[in-house]
């Protein structure tokens, strides 16, 4: 029988990815509109979007799992480089932006990041 923490956790990891395709979409679609007044801060942020808040409010038990920290790693990685490719955008610097944004970086961390989600989520089953 599930308890209702692994079935939490499990709901959060599926929003996870749900909001990570989001954001990915968010940041093409400014780049291809050639939107300069991003929230980069934010962006740059792994902590102030709801997973990045949700991560830091786990309990210790959960937090320090190695799936966990796995996520997490993938996760502020991830922020760093969409943040990089945020400032691009502001700065109007739209080839560059997209290319990073079809570049090995973004969407290795990207695939990275997703498939520790999953492997957590499935973990947690």
């Amino acid at each position: 029988m599930e308890t209702g923490t692994a079935i939490a956790l499990r709901e959060e990891l599926i929003q996870a990815l749900r909001a990570h395709a989001d954001w990915k979409q968010f940041l093409y679609d400014s780049a291809r509109r050639r939107e300069t007044d991003l929230p980069v801060a934010h962006i740059k942020s792994h902590s102030c979007c709801r997973f990045g808040a949700w991560m830091n409010a786990l309990p210790p038990i959960l937090r320090i799992s190695r799936d966990a920290r796995e996520v997490n790693r993938l996760h502020e990685e991830f922020h760093a480089c969409a943040g990089a490719i945020a400032e691009m955008i502001v700065r109007g610097e739209f080839p560059q932006a997209h290319a990073a944004l079809n570049g090995e970086e973004y969407n290795r961390l990207s695939v990275e990041l997703e498939r520790a989600v999953s492997r957590w989520h499935m973990a947690a089953a």
